[in-house]
């Protein structure tokens, strides 16, 4: 028995140590974000762990991760209210830990989705496409992951 307990142990140990570290999304975030991938084209990513059409598209960044630079993809967790362990293994499961991850900071999300973006409803998927010249376009819905590809590979 004790044999058993230390297998399912070691058997568990690179899953915590893979998890994402997330940073804090505050009423500021959304300016930092811009700031780190200034003069750059990025992929900002809003998903939920109930919601079955993001986790399609996590898995599909799984995929692209592979193609594409990393830093262009960030993610965004907008579940206030889930402990930050739950959202880190959820990225680890879809092997997104490497990417830049977000998580709401407090359970005020109407206050930080509102700080983010004053017309969005709250609909997810939620994707922010950031050009070089820090303009940006909103898509609600999932992501054509072809065209997604050659959007992230542009120079």
């Amino acid at each position: 028995m004790n044999r058993l307990i230390l297998l399912i142990l070691v058997m568990l140990l690179p899953l915590s140590s893979a998890q994402a570290e997330l940073l804090a999304f505050k009423d500021d975030s959304l300016a930092k974000i811009v700031e780190r991938h200034a003069g750059e084209h990025f992929l900002l990513f809003v998903w939920s762990i109930d919601c079955p059409a993001c986790k399609n598209d996590l898995a599909n960044f799984n995929e692209l991760k592979k193609e594409v630079p990393n830093e262009r993809i960030v993610l965004l967790n907008s579940d206030g209210e889930l402990s930050s362990e739950m959202v880190a293994q959820t990225i680890a499961e879809f092997g997104l830990s490497n990417l830049e991850n977000w998580k709401f900071a407090d359970n005020a999300t109407a206050r930080l989705r509102y700080k983010l973006d004053q017309s969005w409803a709250g609909e997810l998927p939620r994707s922010y496409f950031y050009s070089k010249d820090g303009r940006r376009q909103s898509f609600s819905g999932s992501l054509d992951t072809d065209r997604l590809k050659l959007w992230l590979l542009q120079e």
